[in-house]
């Protein structure tokens, strides 16, 4: 019998839990949030995110991040949950919610420390520049694909 229910639910279980239309047509059109890092001048990883939040750092088994940063990570001095960005209405911010310094650079904030918890906001019209500053620096370059 519960198999029976699971075939009759399976596709409205899908569409609605994970939006499943919305979610590829903004994969199709390219728009979220194109994180691309970059460690000792190269681009190493590029992603596109279609969540209202993003979680960025270091993976472990207590803690989901989005993007883990691990790999770029020998020291392991970038926090677990390192900054989060989040969607509000149609502006993004970005949050830095570790211990580490991040510094920011965008048509909004110029090189400025982040304060933990301080939400500040992302440029949608231009390339946003973040500096996870560790041991091992890692940047973002972070743009709003509308």
């Amino acid at each position: 019998m519960s198999y029976q229910m699971f075939d009759v639910l399976e596709d409205w279980l899908f569409d609605d839990l994970f939006n499943v239309e919305r979610y590829l047509g903004r994969l199709q059109s390219g728009k979220g949030v194109q994180i691309a890092v970059h460690v000792k001048g190269r681009d190493v990883l590029e992603r596109i995110f279609s969540y209202d939040e993003i979680t960025i750092g270091r993976a472990h088994p207590t803690v989901d991040v989005d993007l883990d940063l691990t790999p770029f990570d020998d020291e392991k001095t970038v926090s677990r949950k390192a900054i989060v960005i989040r969607r509000e209405g149609e502006e993004y911010y970005i949050i830095r919610t570790g211990e580490v310094s991040v510094l920011l650079r965008n048509e909004f904030a110029n090189d400025v420390f982040l304060e933990k918890d301080k939400p500040y906001k992302l440029s949608k019209t231009s390339d946003n520049f973040v500096v996870i500053w560790g041991k091992q620096k890692i940047g973002l370059k972070i743009r709003i694909k509308l």
